[in-house]
């Protein structure tokens, strides 16, 4: 971390939260990892359990064997808590990690297994340019090196279904790519460093091996922002996306 803030700060740009709070810590992502990759890996039936989360009365109550394993491992994760026969999250810091959070730290766990020298995730980054200031949040920054890589996670949705999405959805995910080029273009060096974005969505067709959303990926090939979806939440897959962004 120590090596990313130094870079930042030759670019005018710092770390504002070392020591991460409720959300953000390193050994915290690692110690409940086996829930993180099973979420990423059943990312369809942990939908019913992160619904019931984000609306009245936030409790849930598993109904098959799958669910049942989703939330044992988040009891062992120490993000739900049993209240009689539903399961309730334990804090804010839990509540965070249910509707995106764990998508940053299964990011950071992939940098670092992918061969990153140094990552952050969940972090605010402080800049100075000229009379003004600001700050901007950063999910996940990974270091080869003094090589920089930029990463926006995006919780959304599973399917994406061509014809069917609402305009909505497609301008959240231009803006969603937009972002992730601006950070890089903000606090990156352009010789050097890269971006990407990771969103939980199905955007790539397995039968024709095609984008369900063209132009998204165009306007990303264009921008020179790798997109990562969840058609590559393989842990094996993950890695190795990771590992392309960060060394070539």
């Amino acid at each position: 971390m120590e090596r990313i803030n130094e870079i930042l700060q030759q670019r005018g740009a710092w770390l504002m939260r070392e020591k991460p709070s409720l959300f953000g810590d390193e050994e915290t992502a690692r110690r409940r990892s086996d829930a993180t990759r099973y979420i990423s890996s059943h990312y369809e039936e942990f939908q019913p359990i992160l619904r019931s989360m984000v609306h009245p009365p936030q409790q849930f109550r598993p109904k098959d064997n799958q669910q049942g394993k989703i939330v044992d491992l988040l009891v062992t994760a120490k993000i739900l808590i049993q209240s009689e026969d539903t399961y309730i999250p334990r804090n804010g810091a839990a509540k965070t990690y249910l509707t995106g959070g764990w998508l940053e730290e299964l990011t950071y766990l992939a940098v670092m297994e992918a061969g990153a020298d140094a990552a952050v995730f969940a972090q605010h980054v402080g800049w100075e340019v000229g009379d003004y200031s600001g700050r901007n949040e950063i999910d996940t920054i990974a270091r080869v090196g003094d090589k920089l890589s930029f990463i926006s996670c995006k919780s959304m949705r599973p399917d994406y279904v061509p014809g069917k999405m609402g305009k909505s959805t497609r301008q959240a995910l231009m803006n969603h790519l937009g972002n992730a080029d601006d950070l890089e273009d903000h606090f990156g060096d352009s010789e050097t460093d890269n971006a990407a974005l990771v969103v939980s969505m199905d955007l790539i067709d397995e039968e024709i091996n095609w984008p369900r959303y063209v132009e998204l990926f165009g306007k990303a090939a264009k921008l020179d922002v790798d997109i990562v979806s969840l058609d590559d939440f393989k842990w094996e897959t993950l890695v190795e996306r990771m590992r392309r962004l960060l060394f070539e």
